[in-house]
C-alpha cells in the first residue's frame, strides 16, 4: 500500500506543470540603480485564481535588503492574470545587494499566496542625484548686474 501511494505521489509531482505549479516568473527592467530608480515589472506567469476560488487577484512586490523592506507595491491582475507596474528604490535603501520578490494573492483578505515568483537580484548603486531645490535665478542676477551698471552710469550723465 505504501509503495502505491509513493508511486502516485511521484507521478503527480513529476507530471509536467504540476511540480512547479506553485512558482512563477516575472521580469524587471533593471537589475541595478541608485535610490529613486523606477523599476518596471511585468508578469511572465499569470496570477490567476484556481477553480472554485473567488477573489480579486493581485501581485504584491517588495524590494528588500536583508530583512528590511525598502519598497512595496501591489499590482492588480487582469482577467488573464497579467500584472505590471513599477516600484521605486526607496530612500531607506543603501548601496549593496537587494532582492525583488513577488507573490500572487487571491484577495486582500486571503492568507498566504497562490503563487510565489522567483526572486530577482538587484544592486543598489548609491543614493542617486540630489534633488534640485532652488529656483531659477539666472535672470535675476543678470537684471541686478544691468541695474548696477545703470546706477553707476546715471551720476555721470
Amino acid at each position: 500500500m505504501g509503495f502505491a501511494v509513493t508511486a502516485v505521489l511521484v507521478a503527480v509531482l513529476t507530471w509536467p506543470g504540476v511540480a512547479d505549479a506553485q512558482s512563477g516568473t516575472f521580469n524587471a527592467s533593471a537589475t541595478s540603480g541608485p535610490v529613486g530608480t523606477a523599476i518596471s515589472l511585468h508578469s511572465v506567469t499569470p496570477c490567476v485564481l484556481p477553480s472554485g476560488v473567488t477573489g480579486a487577484p493581485f501581485a504584491t512586490v517588495t524590494l528588500t535588503q536583508g530583512s528590511s523592506v525598502v519598497s512595496r507595491e501591489d499590482f492588480t491582475a487582469s482577467a488573464s492574470g497579467a500584472w505590471s507596474g513599477s516600484i521605486r528604490v526607496g530612500p531607506s535603501a543603501v548601496a549593496g545587494p537587494a532582492t525583488i520578490e513577488a507573490f500572487c494573492i487571491a484577495s486582500p483578505q486571503a492568507e498566504g499566496s497562490l503563487l510565489t515568483y522567483e526572486q530577482i537580484s538587484f544592486t543598489v548603486t548609491g543614493q542617486g542625484a540630489l534633488a534640485f531645490t532652488g529656483a531659477p535665478v539666472g535672470w535675476l542676477v543678470l537684471t541686478g548686474i544691468m541695474l548696477l551698471g545703470a546706477g553707476f552710469l546715471l551720476p555721470r550723465i
